[in-house]
């Protein structure tokens, strides 16, 4: 995202609601690759990302007199686009519940826990081509729970599943992040 004052961001709102084209424009530029990192979260393909953010900053010029600017501008608009990103799955019948879902806990062993150092042995690049290697429950549990800061509560809420359902894909999604990720640090040090 490009470096934005808070007074020039806040004229480009002003613009917005006024619908002046020149403002959402440059809004656009400032916030599409931040908005694309979102839907790349989501989204296993680079071109069904690109399409939930063209669809998501069409929302947002329609929704934008809604925004309370008291608020902040990037967590309203970052909201937008995560709810974009799970209508996509939702709409292209993504199963967001996985087949083991019976709710029950899942005791992981220490080794089996994402050391910190794997994720600085790696690139961001990597860690999110990592995370699109997920499948479509883990990937959207992982991104709601570490990126957006959504509660269990809130997950279960939102994909209807249970709590013990998101706490579970939690789990197996850092058991297959870390195995994805020790796999690439294994034929990095190969080659």
């Amino acid at each position: 995202m490009e470096l934005l004052t808070s007074v020039h961001l806040e004229k480009l709102i002003k613009g917005c609601k006024k619908r002046d084209p020149e403002c959402q424009k440059l809004l656009f530029k400032a916030f599409y690759g931040r908005m694309l990192g979102v839907c790349l979260r989501y989204c296993n393909r680079r071109e069904d990302a690109q399409d939930v953010v063209q669809e998501g900053f069409i929302k947002l010029f329609d929704k934008i007199d809604l925004f309370n600017e008291k608020g902040s501008f990037e967590g309203w608009t970052t909201r937008i686009f995560v709810n974009m990103s799970l209508d996509f799955l939702r709409r292209n019948k993504v199963q967001l519940v996985s087949i083991d879902s019976d709710g029950s806990k899942i005791e992981l062993r220490n080794e089996e826990k994402i050391s910190q150092n794997l994720f600085e042995t790696v690139s961001q690049e990597k860690l999110i081509e990592a995370i699109q290697n997920l499948s479509p429950v883990y990937r959207t549990v992982l991104n709601l729970y570490v990126y957006e800061g959504y509660t269990h509560d809130e997950i279960a809420k939102e994909l209807g599943i249970s709590t013990g359902t998101s706490k579970s894909n939690l789990s197996k999604a850092k058991v297959n992040l870390r195995k994805i990720l020790i796999k690439y640090i294994e034929a990095k040090h190969a080659s």
